[in-house]
């Protein structure tokens, strides 16, 4: 065990640790003392936008402390689970305390709006006359504490890893929009913790979209999220969340919070590994592939995932009454997908039922799917833009026996004028 501390903090809206998932699932890794959280009554979800009343002036046991407070107690903490994990793939390497906090709120964009009522709502950035946020101002006071509070356990702060789920509250946001907003934001988190001459990394879960009751998953917001993940060094897009089952139109079962925050926990693992500069395969869970390159001949379309992580597709996941294996051709593209089959070691065939117009917004998709009101859907608890491409190679869960968590390929739009043809 090493002399540090790292601090997961979780933040964005309702899935990022705030929304009440109830039961909380037993493991006896769950209450490792190592894992912490602040004694100011609030454990791993944080103020939910609130002003605080009182500072946190010690570091507890998360376990613990989330039982003890009525805010908390029966509800199944992601983040908990990521530490978990965390602490389980680093062994002797491992932080001494892994201090887990949310900092966020449901239902909120990037920016403030006024409701029809003249009700002002903020922001997770900023508030309608663009002034910080009490949510921003609670996750830069989140840092502070945990950097004074680590300190005086005697195992300083080393790192800073933001979990960051959001994008329902922005699905309507142009890419272009939410890709600077999501950049201010981790501008303005790293300008925080350089007051404490801290890194921050950032491990994006690519949001899964509504039920089938919901319209679906397709967000720019979500191709904004992995264009930052491409373009910044300490950001990654870790992984789907399409892949887990859903408590209502929105939000994450129990069971979902416990498997992706297990992957959560193993890329913040293979993150301190690699900057500690361990070798080997440290990324399969890290970073998720994509997007593919396309291969565009007539109405046959060759996709191929780069890196050396195996993907396979599995039949049958995705909904059969809105897409094949989770591939659809936009509406402009005036055709349709038929088939899809494996064609290699991390290659797909689409096949589609005549050539595809070359308009602007004509585009292959995969689990990025707008669904209609008169769209017939299956009923099933997993998100209605779901697919089957996910690695072959996958995780035993420390919680769930027999489950096994894999990395699934991220959504994506790819015009078919951007394709290679031929």
């Amino acid at each position: 065990m090493t002399d540090h501390s790292v601090l997961l903090l979780a933040y964005g809206q309702s899935n990022a640790d705030l929304y009440p998932a109830a039961p909380a699932l037993p493991c006896e890794a769950f209450g490792d003392p190592r894992i912490v959280t602040f004694n100011d009554g609030h454990a791993f979800r944080g103020l939910l936008g609130a002003s605080p009343l009182q500072e946190a002036t010690a570091l507890v046991p998360a376990g613990a402390a989330s039982y003890e407070t009525v805010k908390c107690r029966n509800y199944q903490s992601f983040q908990i689970a990521a530490a978990a994990r965390l602490l389980h793939e680093t062994g002797i390497g491992a932080p001494r305390h892994v201090i887990v906090r949310a900092e966020g709120r449901g239902g909120r964009r990037f920016h403030g709006t006024v409701a029809k009522n003249g009700l002002h709502v903020e922001g997770i950035l900023s508030n309608v006359d663009g002034t910080d946020s009490q949510i921003l101002l609670n996750l830069s006071s989140a840092i502070r504490i945990s950097a004074t509070l680590a300190l005086q356990a005697g195992a300083p702060l080393s790192r800073i890893i933001v979990n960051f789920v959001h994008g329902e509250a922005d699905r309507g946001t142009p890419k272009e929009i939410y890709r600077q907003n999501l950049e201010r934001l981790i501008d303005r988190v790293a300008g925080f913790a350089a007051e404490f001459d801290l890194p921050v990394h950032w491990l994006i879960l690519d949001p899964a979209g509504t039920s089938s009751m919901g319209s679906g998953n397709n967000w720019h917001c979500r191709l904004a999220m992995r264009e930052v993940a491409s373009s910044r060094s300490n950001a990654h897009l870790i992984g789907a969340g399409y892949a887990y089952p859903l408590d209502d139109l929105i939000h994450y079962t129990s069971e979902a919070r416990v498997l992706f925050g297990e992957h959560f926990g193993t890329a913040a693992a293979h993150l301190l590994a690699r900057d500690a500069g361990a070798k080997g395969d440290l990324g399969w869970m890290l970073d998720a592939p994509g997007p593919p390159q396309a291969f565009l001949r007539d109405s046959t379309v060759e996709l191929h995932l780069p890196g050396s992580t195996d993907f396979e597709l599995i039949a049958g996941i995705s909904d059969a009454e809105l897409t094949v294996e989770g591939f659809s051709a936009s509406h402009a593209a005036r055709c349709r997908v038929i088939g899809v089959v494996q064609s290699g070691p991390r290659s797909v065939r689409v096949q589609l039922d005549q050539p595809p117009s070359m308009s602007a917004c004509a585009s292959l998709d995969y689990a990025f799917q707008i669904v209609r009101r008169d769209d017939r859907r299956s009923d099933s608890p997993l998100p209605a833009g779901r697919g089957g491409w996910r690695s072959v190679r996958a995780l035993d869960s420390m919680v769930l026996p027999g489950r096994r968590i894999h990395q699934w390929v991220p959504g994506f739009s790819i015009p078919f004028a951007e394709m290679e043809q031929g």
